[in-house]
């Protein structure tokens, strides 16, 4: 502490005069603040509470290497930090760090953690928070309140000595939340954003966050495992409805964790949070705070605020039941649809089980994975494709690729040898290959480019070769399951020649939209091939999706009409928002195939 911070904060002194002993207004709570910015622990002292600082420590430089070193903690915690009842620790990683000592070899040190130097810092902070753990599970489960800046979780490997080497297999594994062992039901992962709502409640906590997260920030989203030994209650998230801050209640026990985003304004918040709201939730441990909070807890209310405090904690508990069936629902269901989200991130041989797994999907009855094939013995050739479908003349052979980047001529001529071949080996003419190709994917696909180029398309028609992606394939697959097509329309797809129709084909163009009507709902559009009657289904092609829906209403120059033709523009009453229907191409759904 600067001695300008401390004549701030202590009033004025003489700077020869020896600093005084601080005398806390309040004795209890006591509280540690651990590495909390350096002017935190002035102004909570200046309010009058018993609070002293501390530090899990610092990192220091080292040289990236293959080396292996010791960890040397310098950690800086008060003696009596275990009898502490509010521990209050931000977790974002000391910027100041100092260099390694260095010159400790291996003997003598068998009793220390090693670490691998692959990065140019060592970070001793999580061994003093493993051997702190401890301590800080028996603070909390005697009433203690955590209060946790969160920063995203990040894992660390330590190794031990034996004999005179090193083991290179990880003995220990810590983690930056190891201090409490309860963090295991939590995932905190990397993410940021200053974009934070308070969910919606009248209850007093949230109004004071309501006032306080101005200058808020996350660098870390939470999800929480349920468990029968806490009950967790959210109370910040993001604009994608991931939450970013939240208090956890430590069942038969009176202990608490606040788990908040980082704060631009972290001095005056915490002194905020100890002056406002943590008397309100743990009034045990602040028996001399200056509040009247208490006025709220239930001994002080009459029976009917009681009764409906408890209603709503029931109400609550149900929903969460309810909350929980769904997320165990829509982790079912990712699960057997897991083929699906597959094509778009895999490669190699998870990539062709995928694949596999959606030709069965679509209907095609003899998939034959070739390799497989090949090790169970049934196959004396050597590997060329990967896939071969049976279902009918032509046979088809597919070839499946995973690239960081996107295909080469190479890649479509090695299908057109693999047909070759196979016509003379089979001595047969009906063979067709089919190219699919999950590029650029380690992108999401909506930011890939064209996986093929013109001349490539055209390669492919000449020589009678199917080509297609991944994310083609699985927007018709997603259509078909929405809009009960036919999967012999997407079956159909692989037997014909260049790149594969991004369209079922049911789907007939229709026209081009130039306008949306936002009050009214209506797309205003011109008609170019095809006639439209009312009643008629009509599909949309967006980036994402096939939207379907059927013409209810249809106008010209505001008049109802039976049908319109091309070359007039008309007016459909749609279902579907303005951004649903954003780039989309309009089709006409035709009749006379069946449902799946």
């Amino acid at each position: 502490m600067s001695s300008k911070v401390e004549n701030k904060y202590r009033g004025k002194m003489n700077e020869e005069e020896p600093l005084k002993e601080f005398i806390p207004k309040y004795e209890k709570p006591k509280i540690l603040l651990v590495d909390l910015p350096e002017e935190t622990l002035p102004l909570v002292q200046s309010a009058g509470f018993n609070a002293v600082s501390g530090s899990f420590g610092t990192p220091y430089e080292v040289k990236p290497d293959n080396r292996y070193l010791p960890v040397i903690p310098n950690a800086h915690l008060p003696g009596d930090y275990t009898e502490k009842e509010v521990i209050i620790i931000d977790l974002t990683v000391p910027e100041k760090r100092i260099v390694y000592p260095g010159g400790i070899g291996i003997a003598g040190n068998e009793d220390r953690w090693w670490i691998q130097c692959k990065q140019d810092t060592i970070d001793p902070r999580l061994v003093q928070m493993n051997e702190g753990r401890n301590n800080f599970d028996r603070i909390l489960t005697h009433g203690g309140f955590f209060i946790i800046f969160a920063q995203p979780r990040f894992y660390q490997n330590l190794h031990q000595v034996k004999g005179s080497n090193i083991d290179t297999n990880p003995s220990l594994q810590l983690n930056s939340l190891g201090f409490l062992s309860i963090f295991v039901h939590f995932n905190v992962n990397k993410d940021s954003g200053k974009e934070i709502y308070i969910l919606d409640d009248d209850s007093e906590i949230l109004q004071f966050f309501s006032k306080n997260i101005k200058d808020a920030y996350y660098t870390a989203t939470l999800s929480v495992s349920p468990s029968s030994f806490f009950i967790w209650s959210p109370i910040l998230k993001n604009k994608f409805d991931q939450y970013v801050g939240g208090l956890m209640e430590i069942k038969d026990s009176k202990g608490h964790i606040m788990i908040l985003p980082q704060m631009s304004n972290k001095p005056e918040f915490v002194l905020a949070l100890l002056n406002e709201i943590l008397p309100v939730i743990s009034p045990d441990i602040f028996p001399y705070a200056e509040s009247k909070k208490w006025i709220n807890n239930d001994e002080y209310q009459p029976d009917s605020i009681i009764k409906l405090k408890e209603e709503k904690i029931e109400i609550q508990k149900k929903a969460q039941e309810e909350i929980d069936k769904l997320d165990n629902l829509i982790e079912d269901e990712r699960n057997k649809f897991s083929f699906l989200s597959g094509i778009l991130t895999s490669t190699g041989r998870e990539l062709v089980v995928n694949i596999n797994k959606c030709l069965e999907f679509i209907g095609f009855e003899k998939v034959i994975d070739v390799d497989k094939k090949i090790q169970s013995g049934d196959e004396e050739t050597l590997k060329q494709e990967d896939l071969q479908v049976l279902d009918k003349s032509p046979t088809l052979l597919i070839e499946v690729k995973g690239l960081t980047g996107v295909p080469q001529e190479t890649d479509i001529m090695q299908v057109i040898k693999y047909v070759g071949r196979r016509m003379k080996e089979w001595d047969r003419t009906d063979v067709h290959g089919a190219l699919i190709v999950n590029h650029q994917r380690n992108l999401p696909p909506l930011d890939r480019g064209n996986a093929f180029t013109p001349q490539q398309e055209k390669d492919a028609e000449g020589n009678d070769i199917t080509i297609l992606t991944t994310w083609d394939l699985f927007l018709l697959i997603k259509g078909a399951m929405r809009w009960k097509w036919n999967h012999k329309i997407i079956r159909e797809l692989f037997y014909g020649a260049g790149r594969i129709s991004s369209l079922p084909s049911i789907y007939k163009p229709l026209g081009k939209i130039i306008h949306y009507y936002d009050k009214i709902s209506v797309v205003e559009m011109t008609i170019a091939e095809n006639e439209l009657r009312r009643g008629q289904q009509i599909g949309y092609l967006t980036p994402t999706e096939y939207l379907e829906e059927k013409v209810i209403s249809l106008q010209i120059d505001n008049k109802d009409v039976e049908k319109a033709s091309p070359g007039q523009i008309v007016g459909i009453k749609t279902l579907y928002s303005k951004k649903q229907l954003h780039k989309a191409k309009v089709y006409i759904v035709t009749e006379g195939e069946e449902n799946i």
